[in-house]
């Protein structure tokens, strides 16, 4: 008796909660961070895009791990004289690298927009601009994943239709660090 209520359960949170297709932003250093899984509960209609109702409270669950980029810069008897031999020969030993600039935060900001017009705006707030910190433990280190979910409403001011919803969250001490993905929803009456 207990196993088939369990399974139910199972069955009906698995069938509301759904992985969302997610789109990186544009104009992003990919390189920055990288985005596991997204998923939107209640999502009804599917991975394409969740059909969603106005004034209804929703839950994206985001699963990132902040990453970063390596430092690099040409050795500087390549800078000065690109004929030099070794050089020519194995481009890659031009380079001299030095590190790992890391996603690494003690200040975050977070910030969902829409962008109902289709037109790559993202001019429609869905989530002001804030603190996530009382989401995720901060500060954020690089190469360390972590899990959060964030609660979120569609208000009156978004049409109705199908569009884009763009999820941000960046390093408020330095903004070429960010986590930047986009979904797609459809709005009901």
């Amino acid at each position: 008796m207990w196993a088939r209520v369990l399974c139910l359960c199972v069955c009906v949170s698995s069938v509301v909660s759904e992985t969302v297709t997610k789109k990186f932003c544009n104009g992003v250093d990919l390189s920055q961070c990288t985005i596991h899984n997204a998923a939107v509960d209640p999502c009804p209609k599917g991975i394409n895009f969740c059909s969603l109702k106005r004034n209804k409270p929703y839950t994206l669950t985001v699963d990132f791990t902040p990453r970063g980029r390596t430092l690099c810069k040409v050795r500087p008897d390549c800078y000065r004289h690109l004929a030099h031999e070794s050089c020519r020969e194995a481009p890659v030993l031009a380079l001299l690298c030095f590190g790992v600039e890391r996603f690494s935060a003690q200040k975050l900001k977070l910030a969902m927009y829409g962008d109902d017009n289709n037109d790559g705006t993202y001019d429609k707030v869905v989530k002001t601009p804030g603190d996530p910190c009382d989401l995720l433990s901060c500060p954020v280190y690089g190469g360390i994943p972590r899990i959060f979910n964030m609660h979120f409403t569609l208000d009156k001011t978004l049409g109705d239709a199908k569009f884009p919803v763009q999820f941000k969250l960046w390093n408020a001490d330095d903004e070429s660090q960010v986590c930047c993905f986009t979904f797609n929803v459809k709005v009901k009456k």
